[in-house]
């Protein structure tokens, strides 16, 4: 059996971060985690991630300046990054999507978009496993 792709979730909000984590481990990714851009720089860098879900607003940096910094890595380049936008979505989701990003999604989202958009960046086939009842 092939290891799990991994999706870096960089979002500051932990109970969104939890949702997600919860919803993509159920789909059978493994999941890294970072709750500022400078972690979200170094996983993406260290961690080979197969999916980067980049929330806009982080404590320490914007989403669009990680997007950036991510994108210029060179053993970064190819990693698709979803950005997740709560404010002023068209501006914000333009700018992203001009800088790099391979997709945007607006805040609220429900976690079965995510983990829809997740699969169709991964070419992945959507099968989630039962969590605990």
């Amino acid at each position: 059996m092939p290891a799990p792709l991994k999706i870096l979730i960089a979002e500051d909000e932990p109970m969104i971060a939890k949702i997600l984590r919860d919803k993509l481990t159920r789909e059978g990714f493994e999941i890294l985690g970072a709750a500022t851009g400078r972690e979200a720089l170094q996983a993406a860098e260290t961690q080979g991630p197969s999916l980067i879900l980049l929330d806009y607003t982080l404590d320490d940096m914007t989403g669009l300046d990680a997007l950036k910094k991510i994108k210029a890595m060179p053993e970064c380049q190819a990693i698709p990054i979803v950005m997740l936008i709560a404010t002023d979505y068209r501006q914000h989701g333009g700018a992203c999507l001009e800088s790099g990003a391979s997709g945007v999604l607006a805040k609220p989202f429900k976690p079965t978009q995510v983990a829809r958009a997740a699969h169709q960046m991964l070419g992945t086939a959507a099968a989630e496993i039962p969590g605990p009842s």
